[in-house]
């Protein structure tokens, strides 16, 4: 081969490899900033719904009873509960008072002297399994505007029989207006 002809062929390689090596940089750039960009947006989404299901929560109203309830009270709730959703009575573990307490911050222009309280209590179920603890709760939810669920508590059943059942911990709680107080609008 003659020399200008393999120098221009020399100077071909090293045009193509100058032009070849940069572009695939980019493109690996490009293919990078991509899965960033879609990364980014998968999150901008999760945090949309987030705030939508923040703003569903705060626009919620509690219902107020007018005074405190007795236990005798929640028991006919639960049992009511529990034969709507087909779950024998027998699964009804009890029932333990948690608390009643002064509600806090009950907002601006409230009186320091309030007299809405929560009265919390602890319903115990016992061998239900997953299906029956998510009937129970969501009839629960849409049948008990005034006990809200603050809390619940799922334990395994350690029998080997009985594997696929659950102990639940419910509690709920109710807001009321104490005695001697009317409640306002």
């Amino acid at each position: 081969m003659n020399k200008p002809r393999a120098r221009m062929m020399g100077l071909w390689i090293l045009g193509t490899v100058v032009l070849v090596v940069p572009t695939m940089a980019s493109a690996r750039q490009l293919h990078r900033a991509s899965r960033e960009l879609e990364l980014a947006r998968s999150r901008v989404q999760q945090t949309v719904t987030m705030a939508r299901h923040v703003m569903e929560l705060r626009s919620t109203q509690q219902t107020v009873a007018e005074r405190k309830r007795p236990e005798q009270d929640v028991i006919a709730r639960v049992n009511e509960c529990l034969a709507a959703c087909g779950i024998p009575s027998d699964r009804f573990g009890g029932l333990r008072p948690e608390a009643d307490s002064a509600v806090g911050n009950q907002g601006p222009g409230t009186s320091a002297n309030s007299r809405l309280r929560r009265q919390s209590v602890l319903v115990m179920l016992n061998d239900l399994t997953v299906a029956e603890i998510g009937e129970l709760l969501t009839y629960w939810q849409s049948h008990q505007p005034l006990w809200t669920t603050a809390r619940l508590e799922l334990l395994h059943s350690r029998d080997q029989a009985m594997s696929d059942y659950y102990s639940l911990n419910l509690l709920v709680s109710a807001t009321y207006v104490s005695e001697g107080e009317s409640p306002t609008s």
